[in-house]
Parts: structure tokens; C-alpha cells; sequence
């Protein structure tokens, strides 16, 4: 078992009603429905396609059990797996819990984690599953419950990535193919897929014959309401449950009800921009310019005028994660030596792009993103800020194309490495571009087994970030969640899940 910092967690009890069509009242009186909202429609509802996004995975885990789980903050344990132990620094040995069905009826085997494996590596899958799992060379199976994990070369932080190892039903995936199964996923999970209408809602039921037992939830809603005003109108009109990703404003609206909690927490997503450097026509493609764009913000004005202090600036990871450096503090304002490197880079006159944003995905990013225009425009640097759906900006993200600059934020599971592997490695879906010395790090802290030794490589890795600039991290965002009164007690975790089933077996009752 694996465990750092404890950030709380988040139980939800009982639920109201949301707003039904006529004929629906009667029906839901009888069951417990929780609905929740966030400000992002989901982008994909398959685990051969997730990403550690909310609130793609949030409804992911309610259908789908992984092999281990991380049911509070960053401790790791079995899920799926009834055990796993380390063979060598190589092999990873799991065995599975007997009798566990998927919602078709399909028994788990060994063979449902051989075609996740399998799925995530077709190169035709496009899968961002890949990047997740660039551990990973084989998966050998020994019996129907028991495989192991080669990896291809020692992984201290394959644990965390266990996390996001789902099985795939090998006879439904055969029968519906790659295509039906996005649409209609099957799991071993509490719920059970419903319906799903892009921009409108996703609709889980309990699943009866839960391995981890009957759920007193019997209905999960999901709502994307993109205007955070609306997603706290509809929680006080009793429409939903739950209400997440709330900007500060809004809490002196909430904070004086008696029947709505409000909780606010440290989370473990780092808002950063995306620095363009693989495309040589990229104004960011000069080392120069991107350190003077990092020099250019005032990170902790961001966090006091637009985020209202909800957050703090960052230098690169969280303090919870392995490998996190006091040292290296947030970088400061200087617009003096921000227009001296512009001048250096060959724009004494300044230049000009586009900033693409997310609008109500995370907290504040579309202000945060006009305040970051503002700032970088006092060092000569003109900036139109361009708001995009989040599915679309993933895309582009993901493809790197579109504009050199973009504003995301990344969510850290209690290590670096899947950062690492998505964001600065060769290849990852989220690398804007790569060098062979930050390449050569990344594979040292990916397979250094010892902790004293890793940290450092992690603390060298920081150093490095320091001189080629492929980010400019800004903040460690603060959440802000609400419910209803007769939704439990709010603590929301760190990292944005929202656990509404409950598994009497590992004797957990929902955080």
C-alpha cells in the first residue's frame, strides 16, 4: 500500500430530485438519484480512451472498476486485483478476486487487462491510453486470475499508473467492435451505462449484481452546465446535487444557506500554459521567448485578484508529490529582463499570438487567460485570447496544432512520472516539444527504484525545466464544491473525484 498526504475525501448521502419531464417524478420518488455538475460536457466514456480528466473519469469509475484503486488521496490499493506483489524490478504480479461479472454477464479473466493493453497499443486506436502506460512491454498471463505486467524497465510509479488499468469484456468488444464499445461501455462497476446526449446529460443506474455490493444510490446524473452562476442556481433551485469547480464569487452567495454545504480544498491541479515548441514557425520555438513570457506573468497577482486567493503559484508539482522542491520557487515577475530576452530572441518590437483557453473547464481559465493577455502585454507582447470548447481544445492540444500558446491545467496523481510522460517526453499527447537531455531524465526518474536517489533526479529534472522553459507553470488551483443539505458531508478530494459508489467487500463506504 502506497500513501502520502491526506486531503479528506468526499461523501455523499442522499439526494433531491433534478428537474424531470413529466411522468419521471413518480418513478425517481422511489429511487435515490444524485445529480452533479461540472462545467465540461464528458469527451469519451471509454477506458481505452481516458484521460485523468474530469468528468470524463469520474463517470468512468462509477461504471468501471481499475485493477488497483485509489479510493482516498494518493494511496494505492487491490481493486480488481485481490493482490499484487513486485517479482523482480520488472514483474508486476497480479491476482484477481474470483466470481466478479461484468455488466453483461461475462466473467473476469486475465484476458479482459490483455485486450485493455491491447486496444491502448493499436496505433489505430489513437488511444491516450499509451502515454499512460509507456511502462508497459507485456502482459503474460499465468491462469484465468493471475497475469503479470512486464515493464520495460524498473517503474517505482507503476502503482499510480495501475490505477488506470482497466479490464475490457472480451467477447462484447469482439461482438460490438472498438466503435460500439465507446458508445456503450460495459464494466464490473456499481453502475451501469444508460444513456448519454452530448451537452445535456449521462445517465448510470446501480448495478444489482455488484461484486462490492447493492448501491443505495440507485441513479447517477450527469449535467454539464457550462456557466458556473447556472450550476449554483440549479443547486439552490434543488435541479442537482452536487455543484463543482465553483468560482470564489459564488461562495457568499452559498456560504449563508442552510441547506447548502460548501467545502474549499487544496487540490493537486497545476494551471500551466503550453509553450509551442515543436513546430519551428512557432514564435515559441526560441528558448528565449518562452522564458521572457514566463518572467512576463505576475503568478501570484493571478492568484490574488482573479482566482481570490484560491490557489497559490507553483514552480512545477505539488507539495504532496515525491520530488517536490522548496527550492525552486515560483517564478517572479520581471518585465525589465522579460523585454531584454524578447530583444535578444529577435522581437525588440514585440510579437503577437493567439492564447486558446478553455471557458469553465477549470477554475477562472477564461479570466485567468485574459489576465495573462494583460500582463504579457506590458512586456510587448500582444495576445488575443481565444476561448474553445474543451473537446476541441483537447484535440488540438493532444495534435499540437493551432495556436503556439495554450492555457490547460494537469491534475498530479502522486507522482510525477505520468506528468512526465504525458506532458515533456517525446511523444506524449500533451508535449509541445521535446529534447533529448529532458528525454534522458524523464527515463532515469521513470525507472530509478531508489527514493533518496529519485528525488534527486526529480529535484535535476526542476533545474533543467528551468532552462529550456516548455511550460510556464502558474498556480496550484483551489477547489470549491457545494451540495445540497441532504447530499452528506462535503470534504472534496484532491483530486476532483467524486466516489458515489460505495464496495462493502474492501469495506469502503464512498469517499
Amino acid at each position: 500500500m502506497i500513501g502520502r498526504r491526506d486531503f479528506g475525501k468526499l461523501a455523499l448521502g442522499g439526494a433531491v430530485a433534478w428537474r424531470l419531464q413529466p411522468g419521471e417524478a413518480r418513478a425517481q420518488a422511489r429511487e435515490k438519484t444524485v445529480v452533479f455538475s461540472s462545467g465540461e460536457d464528458v469527451t469519451t466514456l471509454s477506458v481505452s480512451d481516458a484521460y485523468i480528466t474530469s468528468p470524463d473519469i469520474v463517470l468512468i469509475e462509477q461504471m468501471c472498476d481499475p485493477l488497483m484503486i485509489r479510493w482516498k488521496d494518493t494511496e494505492v490499493s487491490p481493486c480488481l486485483a485481490e493482490s499484487m506483489r513486485l517479482v523482480d524490478d520488472v514483474t508486476w504480479e497480479f491476482k484477481l478476486r474470483p466470481n466478479i461479472e461484468f455488466h453483461n454477464g461475462e466473467k473476469l479473466t486475465s484476458e479482459a487487462f490483455r485486450l485493455f493493453f491491447e486496444v491502448a497499443w493499436n496505433p489505430e486506436t489513437k488511444s491516450n491510453q499509451r502515454s499512460q502506460h509507456s511502462y508497459f512491454k507485456e502482459l503474460q498471463i499465468i491462469d484465468d486470475l493471475t497475469f503479470r505486467i512486464i515493464t520495460k524497465d524498473p517503474t517505482p510509479a507503476a502503482p499510480i499508473a495501475f490505477v488506470f488499468v482497466w479490464p475490457i469484456p472480451p467477447k462484447y468488444f469482439v461482438s460490438v467492435g472498438l466503435e460500439g464499445y465507446r458508445k456503450r461501455p460495459v464494466g464490473t462497476g456499481a453502475f451501469m451505462f444508460q444513456e448519454r446526449i452530448p451537452d445535456q446529460r449521462v445517465v448510470l443506474l446501480a448495478n444489482d449484481k455488484y461484486w462490492g455490493g447493492k448501491q443505495e444510490i440507485r441513479r447517477i446524473v450527469y449535467r454539464p452546465i457550462k456557466e458556473a452562476s447556472s450550476r449554483a442556481a440549479a443547486l439552490i433551485a434543488g435541479e442537482i446535487d452536487v455543484a463543482v469547480d465553483l468560482p470564489p464569487e459564488l461562495t457568499s452567495t452559498l456560504e449563508g444557506r442552510s441547506d447548502i454545504k460548501l467545502k474549499r480544498v487544496t487540490t493537486g491541479r497545476v494551471m500551466l500554459l503550453n509553450l509551442d515548441f515543436g513546430r519551428p514557425e512557432s514564435p515559441t520555438s526560441n528558448v528565449k521567448v518562452r522564458e521572457a513570457i514566463n518572467y512576463a506573468i505576475d503568478r501570484d497577482s493571478l492568484v490574488r485578484d482573479v482566482l481570490s486567493g484560491n490557489g497559490e503559484a507553483i514552480a512545477f508539482c505539488p507539495p504532496f508529490v515525491p520530488g517536490y522542491d522548496p527550492a525552486n520557487t515560483p517564478v517572479k515577475r520581471d518585465l525589465a529582463r522579460a523585454r531584454r530576452l524578447l530583444t535578444e530572441a529577435g522581437y525588440p518590437n514585440g510579437l503577437e499570438f493567439e492564447l486558446e483557453t478553455p471557458n469553465g473547464r477549470y477554475l477562472k481559465d477564461k479570466e485567468v487567460a485574459e489576465a495573462i493577455a494583460g500582463q504579457l502585454g506590458e512586456a510587448g507582447i500582444r495576445v488575443t485570447v481565444r476561448p474553445l470548447d474543451w473537446g476541441l481544445m483537447q484535440r488540438r492540444m493532444y495534435s499540437n496544432t493551432g495556436s503556439p500558446v495554450k492555457l490547460t491545467a494537469y491534475l498530479f496523481s502522486g507522482d510525477v512520472q505520468l506528468f512526465n510522460s504525458n506532458n515533456l517526453r517525446t511523444g506524449g499527447p500533451g508535449t509541445a516539444g521535446s529534447t533529448p537531455e529532458m528525454d534522458e531524465i524523464i527515463e532515469k526518474i521513470a525507472r530509478e527504484m531508489n527514493p533518496q536517489r529519485r528525488v534527486e533526479l526529480i529535484h535535476q529534472q526542476q533545474e533543467l525545466l528551468n532552462t529550456q522553459w516548455p511550460k510556464a507553470f502558474l498556480m496550484l488551483l483551489g477547489g470549491v464544491a457545494a451540495t445540497s443539505a441532504n447530499a452528506g458531508e462535503l470534504a472534496p478530494r484532491w483530486d476532483f473525484r467524486i466516489r458515489l459508489s460505495t464496495n462493502t467487500v474492501l469495506g469502503r463506504t464512498g469517499s
